[in-house]
């Protein structure tokens, strides 16, 4: 087993631009922010995951 951690340090304003955030828009993958919901997360490219760690 082993865990992903993801970082975003950002604004609210940032965080309500929707449609960088839903899997299905264009701009999903390229997107710094984080999904609206915390699965999406897995449909994000590999390049985006920054580190892996074997202990929570």
């Amino acid at each position: 087993m082993h865990w992903h951690a993801y970082t975003w340090m950002g604004s609210g304003e940032e965080r309500e631009r929707e449609d960088e955030r839903r899997p299905g828009s264009p701009d999903f993958a390229g997107s710094l922010l984080p999904p609206m919901r915390t699965g999406d997360w897995l449909a994000r490219p590999a390049s985006r995951i920054r580190a892996s760690f074997r202990r929570p």
